[in-house]
């Protein structure tokens, strides 16, 4: 006949039968094992979940700033792509329009200085107003 080696497992409760179990060795052996290992799993995957979460969070927020930024320089081409456009049409009343006429008319020419002047010498450095 053949061995076997198994384990009797007896269950009794109060007031009611006995039940026998025959348990291997090696089912025994796995039971104790998954009973080590699952909270170890439990616990490695709940910490890499928070850690992905993080940098997904991250990453996120970069996103969202990056698109800030794609949003203003947008904002910001096409207000220079029109005022380019201005720029390169001929129409004098447009630009007077969009800059203002003092923006188009000529600089004031600086005149020489004179030898009483406040900044002394008269070396052709016209003071401040």
């Amino acid at each position: 006949m053949m061995t076997d080696e198994k384990y009797s497992l007896l269950l009794m409760r109060d007031d009611c039968r006995v039940r026998r179990l025959r348990v291997s060795p090696l089912a025994l052996r796995l039971l104790t094992i998954s009973l080590v290992l699952l909270p170890l799993l439990a616990g490695f995957g709940g910490w890499a979940g928070f850690s992905f979460w993080q940098a997904n969070r991250t990453l996120v927020n970069q996103n969202q700033s990056l698109d800030r930024q794609l949003k203003e320089a947008r904002v910001e081409l096409e207000r220079l792509s029109n005022l380019e456009s201005l720029l390169h049409s001929s129409d004098p009343e447009e630009l007077r329009a969009l800059l203002g006429s003092a923006a188009l008319a000529s600089p004031p020419t600086p005149s020489p200085a004179v030898p009483g002047d406040a900044n002394g010498a008269g070396d052709g450095v016209v003071a401040a107003p």
